[in-house]
C-alpha cells in the first residue's frame, strides 16, 4: 500500500469537490471464484503501494506498462498506475465504451507467481472489468487466461477500490493485464457532477501470494467500522470488538473526560452520549481512522429529576450537572476563599485576578488563604488542588459541589481559572450571594477555542489586545491568533488601466503592516529601513509580557506572520524579491508585488533570517517558549511547484527547531503536477481551514494534518461600519452561528469530533476595509464590539453543549444569559466613566477662585488642580475667567484620560492667530500608542475644526472664528445597531459642520493617466474617545483663552432648573480648628437648612490648603443634587477658625416667600454673565432662556431657590 488514505469511506473526492456521506462496498474475491460483497469502512487511511501491504511486497511496482489509449500528456500515460504515488493516474481520453474497451499490459519483466491484486480508481464511474494473465502476451485476452472479472448490479455497485484473490493462481506469469469493459461519464459518488466518459486508475497492484481476506486490513477496519460499542459489566471499561488484537487499538471520544484513549470509562453525573473514533495500527504501522457504527450511550451516576434545581446559566453552558435539591447555598456574608494544596507562583497570579474581578463586579475585598484544619468551611469556597493528576480530567477540567459550603477540585491551573469564570458568573446572575446546590463536572469539547485577528492591515493597540484577551477568557476561549502581518489585498487599486510597468512600481505604495519589532532591515539611501512598521508595530518585550500575561490568563497567543503572500512589508523593502508581474486576479489587473519570489533561494534565506529573528534559542517563540507559529502561506498566484518546495522547507525549518508550525489551508486550489508535501511533516502541521475551494476538509484530515474549523462562511468578519451581518460581513450572523455552528463540521466534510486532528474552531476579523484606499473609518474599538459582539455564541458552541442540545434558544440566552453575565470585569476598553455620587458632572473647570490653585481645581470632579506648563496661565481679561493660552510649545495636564462614547463635553473658546505657520492648532489632547489623538482648532491640510485617531484625520464643515468666543459641544453618539459611534459638533447650541469627514493619507488615482488625484476619505465611523489629559499638545497648541470646560451626560435632565438653583448658592466654608483637620471640622455658611441638605468631605489636604468636596442637595428630595470642589487656604484669615455656631431655634429660620434669605445677597456680574453676553448672539431663543435663568439665579440667590423649591413642589403634585 502506499501513500494515500483511502478515501472512499465518505465518498468524497479529495480535491474541490464536496460530496454527501456515502457508504461504499468492498467485493472480496477469496479461492477458487468465490466473491465476499462487503460495505466498506469509514476509514480515511493514506494506502501505500511502495512496500505493498501486509500481503507482501507489490510485483507490479515499477514494471513496464503498455496502454491501448491515454490522455494527452506523459503525466497521463500506463506507467502512473504503477509508480507507487496516488497523485499520478493512468487516464484516457474521452470514448464510448462501444468504441472498445481501454486495455492495460503490466510487464513483470521474468515469469513469476501471481495471486492477488488490488486495484484504486480516481472515480467509480467503472462499470465492468476483467484481469488476465499469462506468460505470452500475445492473445493475452483469451478467456482461458482470465483470473478475474467484475460487472456491476444491484448487490455489486462500483466502487474505487477492489482486492481480492484470483480465480486460479497462476505460476508463470510475466503479462497482467486490465481490460475495462465498461464505464460511465459520472462517478457513483465521487464526482458524479462532472461529465467525462474516460477511465483513470491511481494504481494497479499485484501480489504473489493469496490475501488472507479474514485478517486483511479492509476486513479488520470492516469489522471496526460495523462495531456498536458496549460497556462492561463494571461500568468502567469499552468492550472492544471480538477477534481484533486491542494493542493495536486507540479509542478517541469527542468527550475524553468520560472515555479516554485506552477505553477506560469515567462515568458522568448523568448519562451522555459519547462519539467514537478508532485509530488501528496495520503490522506496518500504518494508522487507520475509522468511525464505529453508533454513538455510546455512557450512563450516569445519577438521573436529574426536573423538580429539582436546574444547571446554572452561565456564559457557556456546563458540561455536567445534577442536583437533588431545591434549596440554596446563602454565602457568608464576608466570605473567604481557602486554598487546599501548594501555590505557586500561577496560583498566585490566578487568585489575584480572581479579588480584582471580584472587587470591580461586587466593590467587596475578598479574602484568600490556605486552609488549615482548623478552618470553618460552612459559607464559604474551597479549592482543592491537592492532586495534579485525576482520572477523567484534563487540564481544563474542574469539578464544583455546591453544599454547605462551595467545594472546587481541579489537577491543572486552567481549570481551576476556568472555575473561577464559571464562580462570578453564577454570584454575578444570583441574588444576595445564594447559590443553587448540586453538582457540576465541566469540561470542553475542543482543544482549540479562539480569534483570529487581523492587525496588520489596521494598526490595533495593545491594550485593545489586553481587553480582547480579558473577555475572551471571561468566556472560556483560549487561543488569540495575532495577524501580525499583511497589506492592502487589493493592489489593482494602484493600477492604471494601461497596465504597464509604472503600473506594477505604484503597487509598491499600498500600505503594509509589520507589527512586530524586528532587526532585519536594509539600507536604503545611508538609511536603515527596518522591516517593522514605524507607524506602530509592538517591541519584543512588550509582545513576550502580553503573550505571558495572556497565559496567566489561559490564553495561547499564535503570533502569524505571512509568507510567501501577503508579505508586501517586505518585497517593498527588498524590491529584488518581489513578484513583479500582473496576476489572474481582478481581470488581470492585481499585480503579485506582494508575492516573494520564492524560486530565489536568496529569497527564501531572507525569509528564514526574518524567522531566526524570533525563533532561534532564546528568542520570543523558541522552542521553550511553547509558542505556535502561523507562516501564513495562502493566496499564493505564481509559481505552484515553487510553493510546494516552500512550505516543505518551511516545515522542516519548524520542525527541526521544535516549535508548532500552522498554515491556512492551500493544498486543494494550489496544484502541482509534480510536487507533494512530505508524509513525514503532515501530521505535524496545524491548519486552519478557511475556504473549502483551498483545502477540502476531508483530503486535509485524511492526509494527517490537524485542522481548525476557521471556515470563511460563516466565521469571517470584514468590518466596514455599516451594520451588515454574515459571512465576509461587517458582523458574524450570531443566531446562525448558535444555532447551525459545528467546529467538526465544514461543508459536507463531517470529521469525527473525537480525533485528535480536530482541534477546534476559531472566528477571525479580517481589515480588508480598514486600509489604504479603501479605509472606512473603523476605530480598534469598533473592532472590539465586534468581536465581542459574536464571542457568547461562538464560544458556547466550541467549548461544547454535550448530546442534550442547547440549554437556551439564542433570544432566551442573548436577553437572560448574557445581559446578566455581560463583560469580563476589571477592564474598561470602552472607557465607560463612573461618577462621583449625587453627580451629573465627572468634571468642571470654570478657573474661577481666588487664588491659582482654586482658579485650575476641578470644580466638580475628582481630577483635582491642572498643572500648567510654561506658555499658559490663569486670565481674567474682559472681566472673563478662563485659561490664556500664548505659545504653541504650551501645555496642560488634567489627568482626565479620555471619555467614552454618550459623554458630552463643552468649553466656550476665543481663538487667536499664531504668530507663526503652525500645521495645525490643537485645543485637547491624549497620550497615545501611535498616531495622534487630539481635538483641534484647525485641523492639519485643512482651515476647519477636526479631530484626529489612530492616524486618521477628521474634519468638520465649520471654521473657528478668531478673537470670538464660541461655546463648543463634542459628543460621539454610538449607534447600538451599528456599534460605531458618529462624533458631533455643537456651535453656541446648535449642531454645526455636519458629518465628520476622514482621510488617512492614501490618494486615489487617475485610472486613465495613473497619477495620483484626490484624497481618500470615509464617513462610517467617526468614533472618538475624547482626549482629555492635555490641554494643547506641547508642539502645536492653538493660540488665544478657553474656559468653562465641563462634562455632562449626552441626555435631557429633567431637574435642570432645580439643580441650577442649588448651583448659584453662594456658601463660604470655615474651620472649626486648625489641626488635624476631618470633614467633621468644616461648617458651611450660606444655604437655608431647612431646605438644603450638605455633605463635605476632605478630598486632599497639605500645609497650605484643604481641598473639599461639597454636595448639596434638597431635603424634600436627595435625589436632586450637585456637587462642587472647593480649596480651604490655609494662609488665607478668612478661612480662620470660627467659633461653632449655636444651635437655633427652628422658627428662626423660618423664611417666608417674600423674605429673601440673608445669606444669598444679591450677587454681581460675574464672568459668567460677562462671557454670556460675548456669546449669546449666536445662540437660539431656548439657549437664551436658558442662559437668562441661571443670571436671575445668580442675582437674586434666594428668590431664586424659593420659586425653585416651590415649582419643584408643584411639579411634584
Amino acid at each position: 500500500m502506499s501513500k494515500y488514505f483511502i478515501f472512499f469511506i465518505y465518498g468524497n473526492d479529495y480535491r474541490r469537490e464536496n460530496m454527501n456521506l456515502k457508504r461504499k462496498f468492498l467485493l472480496i474475491c477469496g479461492g477458487m471464484s468465490s466473491v465476499i460483497l462487503l460495505p466498506l469502512a469509514l476509514v480515511s487511511t493514506n494506502p501505500t503501494t511502495n512496500d505493498g501491504t501486509e500481503n507482501g511486497a507489490n510485483i507490479a511496482l515499477g514494471k513496464s506498462t503498455e496502454q491501448n489509449d491515454f490522455e494527452n500528456g506523459a503525466e497521463f500515460k500506463g506507467s502512473k498506475a504503477v509508480d507507487g504515488d496516488f497523485n499520478t493516474r493512468w487516464a484516457t481520453n474521452q470514448s464510448d465504451p462501444s468504441n472498445g474497451a481501454k486495455t492495460l499490459i503490466i510487464d513483470l519483466r521474468s515469469e513469476q507467481k501471481v495471486s492477488s491484486f488490488q486495484l484504486f480508481l480516481e472515480r467509480d464511474n467503472i462499470t465492468g472489468f476483467k484481469l488476465f494473465a499469462s506468460n505470452q502476451k500475445e492473445n493475452l485476452d483469451n478467456d482461458a487466461n482470465k483470473v478475474f472479472e467484475w460487472i456491476e448490479s444491484k448487490q455489486n455497485l462500483r466502487r474505487t477500490i477492489y482486492y481480492g484473490n484470483f480465480t486460479s493462481i497462476k505460476e508463470n506469469v510475466r503479462y497482467v493485464m486490465l481490460k475495462v469493459t465498461n464505464w460511465s461519464e459520472s462517478g457513483r459518488t465521487i464526482k458524479p457532477n462532472l461529465k467525462w466518459k474516460n477511465i483513470s486508475v491511481k494504481e494497479l497492484e499485484l501480489y504473489t501470494e493469496p490475501m488472507d481476506l479474514q485478517n486483511n486490513i479492509y476486513n479488520v477496519l470492516e469489522k471496526i467500522q460495523d462495531w456498536r460499542p458496549t460497556i462492561n459489566a463494571d461500568g468502567n471499561k469499552i468492550t472492544l470488538p471480538e477477534g481484533i488484537d486491542s494493542s493495536r487499538i486507540e479509542i478517541h471520544a469527542d468527550y475524553e473526560q468520560i472515555i479516554d484513549s485506552k477505553g477506560n470509562v469515567f462515568k458522568p453525573l448523568t448519562s451522555k452520549t459519547v462519539e467514537l473514533l478508532v485509530i488501528y495500527t496495520d503490522k506496518k504501522g500504518k494508522k487507520h481512522k475509522v468511525k464505529p457504527a453508533s454513538n455510546l450511550e455512557v450512563t450516569g451516576k445519577f438521573v436529574q429529576q426536573k423538580n429539582k434545581n436546574p444547571k446554572p446559566k452561565v456564559a457557556v453552558e456546563i458540561a455536567e450537572w445534577y442536583s437533588n435539591s431545591n434549596d440554596n447555598l446563602k454565602l457568608n456574608k464576608d466570605f473567604k476563599i481557602f486554598v487546599k494544596g501548594k501555590l505557586d507562583e500561577k496560583l498566585n497570579k490566578m487568585f489575584n485576578e480572581l479579588k480584582l474581578d471580584f472587587k470591580d463586579i461586587f466593590n467587596k475585598e475578598i479574602e484568600i488563604k490556605s486552609f488549615v484544619d482548623s478552618d470553618t468551611t460552612n459559607g464559604n469556597i474551597v479549592f482543592d488542588l491537592t492532586e495534579n493528576k485525576i482520572p477523567g480530567y484534563d487540564e481544563e477540567t474542574y469539578e464544583m459541589i455546591i453544599d454547605n459550603d462551595v467545594t472546587i477540585k481541579t489537577a491543572n491551573k486552567i481549570g481551576a481559572f476556568w472555575s473561577t469564570r464559571t464562580l462570578l458568573q453564577m454570584l454575578k446572575s444570583s441574588e444576595n450571594f445564594e447559590l443553587p446546590k448540586g453538582q457540576m463536572k465541566d469540561y470542553p469539547k475542543f482543544k482549540k477555542r479562539g480569534l483570529s485577528f487581523d492587525v496588520g492591515r489596521k494598526a490595533v493597540s495593545m491594550d485593545i489586545l489586553k481587553a480582547i484577551v480579558k473577555e475572551m477568557s471571561w468566556y472560556k476561549m483560549n487561543e488569540l491568533q495575532v495577524h501580525l502581518s499583511d497589506n492592502l489585498i487589493f493592489l489593482e487599486d494602484y493600477v492604471s488601466d494601461k497596465k504597464e510597468d509604472k503600473d506594477i512600481e505604484r503597487s509598491f505604495d499600498a500600505y503594509s503592516g509589520w507589527r512586530l519589532e524586528s532587526s532585519k532591515y536594509k539600507e536604503v539611501d545611508g538609511k536603515k529601513v527596518y522591516l517593522h512598521n514605524e507607524d506602530y508595530h509592538y517591541t519584543i518585550d512588550e509582545f513576550k509580557k502580553f503573550m505571558n500575561d495572556s497565559n496567566d490568563l489561559s490564553v495561547n497567543i499564535v503570533p502569524e506572520l505571512d509568507f510567501p503572500a501577503h508579505a508586501l512589508s517586505i518585497t517593498k523593502i527588498w524590491k529584488e524579491f518581489a513578484v513583479k508581474k500582473f496576476g489572474t486576479n481582478a481581470n488581470g489587473k492585481r499585480t503579485l508585488v506582494d508575492h516573494i519570489d520564492i524560486t530565489n533561494p536568496e529569497a527564501v534565506k531572507l525569509i528564514k533570517e526574518i524567522l531566526d529573528d524570533y525563533t532561534n534559542e532564546g528568542k520570543i517563540f523558541d522552542k521553550n517558549s511553547r509558542t505556535t507559529v502561523h507562516i501564513g502561506c495562502d493566496e499564493f498566484f505564481d509559481n505552484p511547484d515553487a510553493y510546494y518546495d516552500f512550505a516543505n522547507e518551511m516545515f522542516k525549518y519548524f520542525i527541526d527547531k521544535g516549535i508548532q508550525v500552522r498554515l491556512w489551508g492551500s493544498f486543494t486550489h494550489i496544484r502541482s503536477a509534480s510536487k507533494h508535501i512530505k508524509e513525514e511533516y503532515k501530521d505535524k502541521v496545524e491548519m486552519n481551514i478557511w475556504s473549502l475551494g483551498w483545502a477540502d476538509p476531508s483530503a486535509m484530515y485524511d492526509e494527517g494534518y490537524k485542522l481548525i474549523n476557521t471556515l470563511d462562511s460563516p466565521t469571517y468578519m470584514v468590518p466596514n461600519g455599516t451594520g451588515s451581518r454574515g459571512a465576509y460581513r461587517d458582523f458574524l450572523n450570531n443566531k446562525n452561528i448558535y444555532d447551525h455552528y459545528e467546529a467538526n463540521i465544514m461543508g459536507n466534510s463531517n470529521i469525527p469530533s473525537g480525533s485528535p486532528q480536530m482541534l477546534g474552531g476559531m472566528y477571525a476579523i479580517w481589515g480588508d476595509s480598514l486600509l489604504d484606499v479603501r479605509a472606512t473609518g473603523v476605530s480598534e474599538y469598533d473592532l472590539f464590539e465586534r468581536f465581542k459582539d459574536a464571542l457568547p455564541y461562538f464560544a458556547t458552541k466550541v467549548w461544547g453543549i454535550g448530546s442534550d442540545g442547547l440549554d437556551s434558544t439564542f433570544e432566551e440566552y442573548r436577553d437572560n444569559v448574557i445581559s446578566k453575565i455581560g463583560s469580563a470585569p476589571n477592564s474598561n476598553p470602552s472607557h465607560k466613566i463612573k461618577l462621583e455620587k449625587k453627580s451629573s458632572h465627572y468634571f468642571s473647570y470654570d478657573f474661577k477662585g481666588s487664588n491659582d490653585s482654586e482658579k485650575l481645581l476641578d470644580k466638580k470632579g475628582k481630577f483635582g488642580i491642572m498643572n500648567l506648563s510654561s506658555g499658559m496661565s490663569t486670565s481674567n481679561e474682559e472681566g472673563i475667567s478662563s485659561l490664556k493660552v500664548v505659545d504653541k510649545t504650551a501645555k496642560a495636564a488634567t489627568n482626565i484620560d479620555l471619555l467614552g462614547f454618550n459623554n458630552r463635553i463643552k468649553f466656550v473658546i476665543k481663538r487667536q492667530k499664531v504668530s507663526d505657520v503652525q500645521e495645525e492648532e490643537v485645543i485637547f489632547s491624549a497620550d497615545t500608542p501611535y498616531g495622534q489623538l487630539a481635538i483641534k482648532a484647525r485641523q492639519k491640510g485643512s482651515t476647519k475644526f477636526g479631530f484626529s485617531r489612530e492616524l486618521m484625520d477628521y474634519t468638520f464643515d465649520y471654521e473657528l472664528p478668531y478673537d470670538k468666543w464660541v461655546e463648543i459641544e463634542l459628543v460621539s453618539e454610538f449607534d447600538n445597531a451599528k456599534k460605531v459611534a458618529i462624533t458631533k459638533l455643537f456651535v453656541n447650541g446648535k449642531e454645526t459642520g455636519g458629518k465628520p469627514v476622514g482621510t488617512n493619507g492614501s490618494r486615489l488615482i487617475d485610472k486613465k493617466t495613473g497619477e495620483y488625484k484626490v484624497e481618500h476619505t470615509f464617513t462610517n465611523s467617526s468614533s472618538l474617545f475624547i482626549p482629555l489629559q492635555y490641554i494643547g499638545d506641547g508642539k502645536n497648541t492653538f493660540k488665544g483663552y478657553i474656559t468653562n470646560i465641563e462634562h455632562s451626560l449626552n441626555e435631557a435632565d429633567k431637574n435642570k432648573f432645580e439643580k441650577s438653583v442649588l448651583e448659584n448658592i453662594d456658601f463660604s466654608l470655615k474651620l472649626l480648628k486648625n489641626n488635624n483637620v476631618t470633614a467633621s471640622d468644616i461648617s458651611i455658611e450660606g444655604i437655608d437648612k431647612d431646605k438644603i441638605m450638605s455633605d463635605i468631605q476632605l478630598i486632599s489636604k497639605d500645609d497650605k490648603k484643604l481641598v473639599v468636596k461639597v454636595t448639596l442637595s434638597y431635603k424634600n428630595d436627595p435625589n436632586i443634587s450637585i456637587v462642587k470642589n472647593k480649596i480651604i487656604d490655609l494662609e488665607n484669615k478668612s478661612d480662620s477658625v470660627v467659633e461653632p455656631l449655636k444651635p437655633k431655634n427652628n422658627k428662626d429660620n423660618k423664611k417666608t416667600k417674600e423674605e429673601p434669605n440673608s445669606t444669598n445677597k444679591e450677587t454681581p456680574k460675574d464672568s459668567s454673565d460677562k462671557l454670556l453676553e460675548k456669546t449669546n448672539d449666536d445662540k437660539n431663543t431656548s439657549k437664551i432662556g436658558t442662559y437668562i435663568a441661571s443670571a436671575i439665579a445668580a442675582m437674586f440667590g434666594s428668590i431664586a431657590l424659593v420659586l425653585g423649591v416651590l415649582l419643584f413642589k408643584n411639579k411634584n403634585k
